[in-house]
């Protein structure tokens, strides 16, 4: 697990680095995510290293929601008064996270 650590927060520290050198207006998560999926598709970074870590995260996610939840407490006046636009927006992206996702799977299957 604590291999898993260290690969992750690593591609994290690169994402960092490289967007400190390219000016780029990413998010460094989003880049060192996409670090990571360049390794583990390289076979550089085995996928079964990351199995204790998931499942000790999956079978604690309640806990890694609480924060978020109390969070949204604090805000409820503020979350009450543009719900409507908070949920179209949530479901607007829903959609579009979920016909993109399709399309990509389309595509590699159709390739494969």
């Amino acid at each position: 697990m604590l291999r898993a650590l260290i690969i992750v927060f690593a591609c994290l520290a690169a994402g960092e680095v490289f967007l400190h050198l390219t000016h780029l207006k990413l998010p460094a998560s989003i880049v060192g995510l996409l670090i990571l999926f360049g390794l583990l598709k390289a076979g550089w970074v085995k996928e079964a290293w990351f199995k204790p870590m998931t499942e000790f995260l999956m079978q604690h996610m309640m806990l890694l929601m609480i924060p978020a939840c109390v969070a949204l407490m604090d805000y409820f006046s503020i979350v009450a008064h543009d719900f409507w636009s908070i949920a179209a927006a949530t479901v607007a992206s829903s959609v579009l996270v979920l016909l993109s996702s399709a399309k990509t799977h389309e595509i590699l299957r159709r390739h494969k």
